[in-house]
């Protein structure tokens, strides 16, 4: 009985002949290309598996007698290397080349004119070597199945949907294969889903932009002149003008930083409360006046240091009211200790 593609990969471990090579392979380094459901056989032709191995690159350096092991091949079957080399090694390899769209070459570790060991290096080409050599498509153009079409519109190309289609539910892990479902109804739902989660990152992209459109607009002069000048600004405030709810914007900045002509701050960071300014300015964000309470405390003198209440005044003298126990706890979160135990003697 000829046994299908499948059969093979359904083995946990299965070796594949081409020519007088042999060569082991696991089912989850190999996925096998779908072969025209137009010829009359459903087979491949004796001894000419196309296969398609997910990771490409290189062997490790084979020793001879450990290649001829894998090989199946006894001690005085081609003693001679060149002989070897040539009956099997280049042959299979020439075999591999001309059938398959795979391209593979041989490095030869020698010690001296002895050669001790082989290494295969594998990549993968678009089309086959022959120019006059027309790939058949896996169905006619007016044939294709809705789901197949149905995959090749969400961005796969006829060969990957062909597959999938051809395979079915073997494509699924065993673990998430859905019971007493058709193979046409879970991947359309799986399609809805996928697009349904492409809409809403563009939604979430687009809305960290308005928002991040909208705090330039409002800081304009933080970004031209420093912290001092960041005005009080909260996510209410922003999600009216780019139209969501409050909590939207919370998720939307969280965890996100924002590169800025002063440097690269969390999105949150433009987000706070402020007080009020006698000095017709409006309000002050209680940002800029932590950063002026940590330019008081800076400038002042070690042996008199200030204290909570004559930062008051000072802030007062800036039209800025503010009470001392505020004072006290923006000391506290700038990690400021207090006036006499910041005395130097």
């Amino acid at each position: 009985m000829k046994r299908s593609l499948m059969w093979w990969l359904a083995r946990p471990s299965f070796v594949v002949s081409i020519g007088a090579a042999c060569l082991r392979l696991t089912a989850q380094d190999v996925t096998v290309r779908p072969w025209n459901t137009s010829s009359k056989s459903n087979s491949p032709p004796k001894g000419r598996l196309l296969d398609e191995s997910r990771n490409y690159g290189e062997t490790p350096f084979i020793p001879l007698e450990n290649y001829r092991k894998l090989m199946g091949m006894s001690e005085d079957m081609y003693p001679l290397f060149k002989d070897l080399n040539k009956y099997v090694i280049k042959a299979s390899i020439k075999e591999i080349n001309d059938v398959t769209d795979f391209r593979v070459t041989v490095e030869y570790l020698r010690h001296g004119r002895k050669v001790d060991a082989v290494k295969f290096r594998v990549r993968r080409v678009l089309q086959l070597p022959h120019a006059d050599t027309v790939r058949p498509a896996l169905f006619p153009a007016e044939d294709l199945p809705n789901v197949v079409q149905e995959l090749m519109e969400a961005g796969l190309s006829e060969q990957d949907a062909g597959e999938i289609w051809q395979q079915q539910f073997a494509y699924v892990h065993a673990d998430k294969r859905p019971r007493d479902v058709a193979f046409d109804y879970y991947i359309r739902e799986k399609i809805r889903a996928g697009k349904f989660l492409i809409k809403s990152l563009h939604a979430r992209q687009q809305t960290i932009l308005n928002i991040g459109k909208e705090i330039t607009k409002r800081q304009r002069e933080f970004m031209e002149r420093g912290v001092a000048h960041l005005k009080p600004m909260t996510m209410a405030q922003v999600a009216e003008v780019v139209g969501v709810h409050e909590t939207t914007v919370s998720r939307a900045v969280s965890g996100k930083y924002m590169q800025t002509p002063q440097g690269m701050f969390e999105m949150k960071f433009f987000f706070t409360a402020g007080l009020h300014s006698n000095n017709g300015g409006g309000e002050v964000s209680n940002t800029s006046v932590k950063d002026m309470v940590v330019e008081m405390f800076k400038a002042e003198d070690s042996a008199v240091p200030l204290s909570d209440q004559q930062v008051v005044k000072m802030l007062g003298e800036k039209g800025i009211a503010i009470a001392r126990r505020t004072v006290a706890k923006y000391r506290d979160e700038l990690g400021i200790l207090p006036s006499n135990l910041r005395k130097v003697y």
